[in-house]
């Protein structure tokens, strides 16, 4: 009897939690279209997920990556920003429109390993053209799905890496690595034979960028980035899921309930249009919600 007893109180308990949280469920939903930044529910409040944006320090880093020059003073100023940015959750990459050809695999994959080395962000948002939401994925699988389509990437950074195997300790502290390492690894990864040239290979898969003088031209390997390339590469790694939020609109039920069902951990909150506002993760919220609800239950 005891044991029938233990075996009927969750789910007892989950039936329980479904009649009480069908009401607070149904205003989540209403309140997360109108823009609120928390919610009540069972008589706590949670914080929507918002997540913050990387600062202009960053941004100028990832403006200088798309097609710096592969000199030492040109790695310098890509790795800039990642040292010196402080907290945040997210960057923005803009992919712009497809014939931008704003973005190539090459550098992309050096930025997200720089990313995910120091822990600067958690993410990466993709836009397109107009601004408009491509979708978000953490720096690891960015830097992992690229590197399972060209493992010349791979090998060249774990070259590069060994540029500074001799490095004093001090460039090693705090978990992170100091601006010195980084410009040295960038130096080499774009430096290195498989990844970059001064003169015509004889290969395909290479791309000419073009410099005006008297910067050197030079052709690297990689693909330019669009945004079907990116969902080709990323796959389920890419977060695409998004709702549409203009400020002062009361959006209808269909919405709503289209936010509490979009997939993935990060959910991109754009406008009408699609362009992309801000990014929130449902994970925090989720957590929360299921925290509170079992200390509720565990005192019934």
């Amino acid at each position: 009897m005891i044991e029938l007893i233990k075996a009927l109180v969750w789910p007892v308990t989950i039936v329980w939690l479904v009649i009480k949280l069908y009401q607070p469920i149904t205003e989540l939903m209403r309140t997360i279209g109108q823009r609120a930044s928390k919610f009540k529910i069972l008589q706590f409040e949670v914080e929507l997920g918002r997540l913050i944006a990387a600062n202009g320090t960053l941004l100028t880093t990832v403006e200088a990556l798309q097609q710096a020059v592969v000199q030492a003073s040109g790695s310098a100023l890509i790795v800039a920003g990642v040292t010196q940015s402080s907290a945040a959750d997210y960057t923005l990459v803009p992919l712009g429109a497809d014939s931008d050809q704003a973005w190539i695999t090459s550098r992309l994959f050096l930025l997200s390993a720089f990313l995910e080395r120091n822990r600067v962000v958690r993410c990466i948002v993709f836009t397109g053209e107009r601004g408009t939401f491509i979708g978000a994925a953490s720096p690891r699988d960015v830097r992992g799905e690229i590197g399972a389509r060209f493992p010349e990437y791979e090998r060249a950074l774990l070259a590069a890496y060994a540029q500074i195997s001799a490095f004093d300790l001090r460039e090693f502290r705090n978990g992170a690595l100091s601006e010195v390492a980084l410009v040295t690894i960038a130096h080499s990864f774009l430096e290195n034979p498989e990844i970059s040239l001064t003169f015509q290979p004889t290969t395909v898969g290479w791309i000419l960028l073009q410099r005006p003088p008297p910067s050197l031209s030079t052709w690297e390997f990689a693909d330019y980035v669009t945004a079907g390339l990116l969902r080709t590469m990323l796959r389920d790694k890419l977060s695409r899921g998004s709702v549409v939020r203009e400020a002062g609109a009361v959006q209808n039920e269909d919405v709503n309930r289209a936010i509490v069902n979009q997939p993935g951990t990060f959910v991109g909150l754009i406008s009408a249009l699609g362009e992309f506002r801000e990014l929130c993760d449902r994970t925090i919220i989720a957590d929360k919600v299921s925290r509170r609800a079992v200390e509720q239950a565990s005192s019934i």
